[in-house]
C-alpha cells in the first residue's frame, strides 16, 4: 500500500481546492547507495520486460489489456489537432481537487486510485479487487503525464537511468507501446529535428497502461491508466546552444522556452480531456535534467489550470502534482500558495 501525505494548510479558490502534502516520499530505494539502486534497476527491467513478453505476472494476465493497449496507442504530430486546444469545447466540471504531493509519479497514480476508491465507499473493495486473474480498469480513468525523452522509448531503463520516464517504463506496460510503429513516429522525428532543445509538440497517446510495480521494484496490484508521452523543452541545452553562438541568453530567450512549454502543457492537458480522462498526474516536468525552472513549471500549470478563466479550470476531477524532489517542491508550494482564497 502507498502511504498517503499527510493534508495540512488546504487552500481554496472558487470551485477549486488546493491542497499541499507534507509527508515525505516514501521512495526508498535511492537511499541504499548507486551499487545496489542500479542492481536494482536492471533486475526490474529485465523482469517486467519478461513479464510482458509474456503477458503474465503473479496471477494476472496481461495479455488482453496489452493486445488493446498496442492497438490503441495513437501518435498525435506538431500540426495535429491538439493545436486548436484554446477555443475547444471541453466539460465543465463543479469543481476541482488540485493536489500537490511530494511523491512519485507511481505514487501519484496510487493515491488517486486510492482516493476513487473511498469516494465510492461501499463499493471500494469490490472495484479494487481483479476478476479471472484481469487486472481491473478504473471507472474514471486515471491520467498520467510521462516526461518522455526526445529519441529512445523508455530513455535510459535499459541502461540504469533514474529518471521520471525510466521508473515509469521499468514498473508498467509503458514501453511496449512506445516500440509499436505508430508511436516511433514521434521518436523518428525528433531524432531528425533541429538539436536546439525546443524539440516538437508532438506526443504519444498510451491508454491501457498497466501499472504493476512500485519505485522499490516490488510487484504490486495492476493499476490500470492512461499515459501521454510529451517531452519538455531542454532549456539547458538552449541556453548552451545560444552561449556556443556567442550570444548570452537574454530575458526574451526565457520567454521563448516558457510561451514553447506552456504550449507543450495544455496540449497535454487537452490530450487526457479529449480521452475523457477525469483524474490525472502531472509532475515537475522538464524541471530535472532539461533545467527548466521549477518555479516556472508551477506558474505555467497554474496559468492553465487556477487562473481565473484558465482554459483546463473545470476539465478535470482531481489533478495530483507529483513533486519528489524537495527543493522544486518548496518551489512548486510558494507558487501554489498564492491561491489561498
Amino acid at each position: 500500500m502507498i502511504a498517503h501525505g499527510i493534508l495540512k494548510n488546504p487552500l481554496t479558490t472558487t470551485n477549486h481546492r488546493v491542497s499541499f502534502a507534507s509527508q515525505p516520499s516514501s521512495h526508498h530505494a535511492h537511499d541504499e547507495g548507486d551499487g545496489h539502486r542500479h542492481s536494482l534497476a536492471e533486475a526490474t527491467t529485465e523482469s517486467t520486460l519478461q513479464a510482458v513478453e509474456q503477458g503474465f505476472y503473479g496471477k494476472y494476465d496481461l495479455r488482453p489489456i496489452l493486445k488493446l493497449s498496442k492497438q490503441n496507442t495513437r501518435y498525435y504530430p506538431p500540426d495535429s489537432l491538439l493545436s486548436a486546444w484554446a477555443t475547444a469545447s471541453h466539460p465543465s466540471y463543479s469543481y476541482t481537487d488540485v493536489l500537490l504531493y511530494p511523491s512519485t509519479t507511481l505514487q501519484g497514480a496510487r493515491i488517486l486510485a486510492n482516493m476513487q476508491l473511498r469516494h465510492k465507499e461501499g463499493h471500494a473493495h469490490q472495484t479494487q479487487k481483479s476478476q479471472n486473474g484481469q487486472p481491473i480498469t478504473q471507472e474514471s480513468k486515471i491520467g498520467v503525464l510521462n516526461f518522455a525523452t526526445p529519441t529512445k522509448p523508455g530513455g535510459g531503463f535499459r541502461h540504469r537511468k533514474h529518471g521520471q520516464e525510466e521508473s515509469l517504463a521499468r514498473s508498467s506496460t509503458l514501453y511496449l507501446t512506445l516500440t509499436t510503429r505508430v508511436a516511433q513516429v514521434a521518436y523518428y522525428l525528433h531524432y531528425h529535428f533541429p538539436k536546439s532543445g525546443y524539440y516538437s509538440h508532438a506526443m504519444v497517446y498510451s491508454p491501457n497502461i498497466v501499472l504493476i510495480r512500485d519505485d522499490n521494484g516490488t510487484w504490486v496490484e495492476p493499476l490500470v491508466v492512461d499515459v501521454v508521452s510529451s517531452t519538455p523543452v531542454n532549456a539547458r541545452m538552449v541556453r548552451q546552444g545560444l552561449q556556443l553562438q556567442g550570444t548570452t541568453p537574454t530575458a526574451a530567450d526565457e520567454a521563448h522556452i516558457a510561451a514553447a512549454m506552456k504550449e507543450r502543457m495544455a496540449r497535454v492537458l487537452y490530450l487526457f480531456e479529449m480521452n475523457h480522462v477525469r483524474d490525472i498526474v502531472l509532475g515537475a516536468f522538464g524541471a530535472g535534467s532539461c533545467a527548466n525552472n521549477a518555479d516556472l513549471v508551477a506558474r505555467l500549470w497554474t496559468e492553465l489550470l487556477l487562473d481565473h478563466g484558465a482554459r483546463f479550470r473545470h476539465s478535470f476531477g482531481r489533478v495530483l502534482i507529483a513533486v519528489p524532489s524537495h527543493q522544486a517542491f518548496e518551489e512548486f508550494k510558494h507558487v501554489f500558495a498564492r491561491y489561498n482564497g
